[in-house]
């Protein structure tokens, strides 16, 4: 799995077409910043992310250290989980299900994203098969705060490559 590093300019999502909507994603999150450090949970709306729904994520982050329960799920994400032991996760904390690229790697990069406080990307590959079209995947981690100090929420987009 690749891992490509935020910095203070902003991430590098390339030219492919996932890359061009996860920037679009990010300067959405960008926008509800408004200044602060982080946007919360109330400055996102889905009704402005419509085009996007279906590979969007949103997480609670909880306890410390930090486990992440699944909130919400898009459609082409569960869609994506089909022949996993449940492939629609709503309610259930990450490192209770099971994950295509692998759980530890998912949870580390989580966990990145909560304690550094901004986003980050990382790549990796699905095993090919009719119930897993996606073969390559990019994933933007965006974090929330309801104080803008502690990371309540992760803001999480999975994007195919096509």
């Amino acid at each position: 799995m690749r891992t490509d590093e935020l910095s203070a300019g902003g991430l590098d999502f390339g030219d492919a077409p996932e890359g061009q909507r996860l920037r679009a994603i990010h300067a959405y999150w960008e926008g509800k910043r408004r200044g602060r450090l982080m946007p919360s949970r109330a400055d996102i709306d889905p009704l402005e992310l419509k085009p996007y729904l279906p590979q969007l994520v949103l997480l609670d982050v909880e306890g410390d250290p930090p486990r992440f329960r699944y909130r919400l799920v898009g459609t082409e994400v569960t869609r994506v989980r089909q022949g996993l032991v449940k492939s629609d996760p709503t309610g259930e904390f990450v490192d209770a299900v099971t994950h295509h690229q692998g759980t530890a790697a998912v949870l580390a990069h989580y966990r990145r994203v909560v304690a550094e406080r901004k986003p980050s990307t990382d790549a990796g590959t699905y095993v090919p098969s009719r119930e897993r079209p996606w073969v390559r995947f990019s994933r933007l981690v965006m974090p929330l705060s309801a104080d803008d100090s502690t990371v309540n929420m992760l803001f999480v987009a999975l994007m195919p490559a096509r």
